[in-house]
């Protein structure tokens, strides 16, 4: 299922589907830790350890979760989040649309440039006119 929801939110670029994917992996993996460690201090006489090292795994998946979810929304709030797929697609199209135009002499495309907004892309084109 998380691996769905993963899938579900790289083709639909969206970070809070994203994080909900990694909520789910998560929990997922938590469960089964828990799972592990009650299981082991049943089976073994004298497993005490099991308990904190368990809390500890679940704590480095829960950490390394949160900087996943950190460092991308950090990258979207300093608009670096485009990739250039989409800037080429973006190129792609305003020289398409330059070249049904009866007013494109000479106009080129010179810079393209974006940010992110939900899952929603604003777009600024430059261009160069004679």
């Amino acid at each position: 299922m998380p691996e769905i929801a993963m899938k579900v939110a790289k083709e639909r670029k969206s970070s809070v589907l994203a994080s909900n994917a990694i909520h789910h992996r998560v929990d997922s993996l938590t469960s089964m830790v828990a799972l592990v460690t009650i299981g082991g201090s049943y089976i073994f006489q004298d497993a005490s350890w099991l308990d904190p090292v368990g809390g500890l795994l679940i704590s480095l998946m829960v950490i390394k979760a949160g900087l996943g979810n950190t460092r991308n929304a950090l990258l979207e709030l300093a608009d670096t989040t485009v990739d250039d797929d989409i800037k080429e697609s973006v190129r792609k199209a305003a020289i398409k649309v330059l070249a049904k135009s009866q007013c494109s002499d000479g106009v080129e495309v010179r810079a393209i440039q974006g940010m992110k907004s939900g899952q929603n892309y604003l777009m600024d084109v430059e261009l160069a006119v004679p």
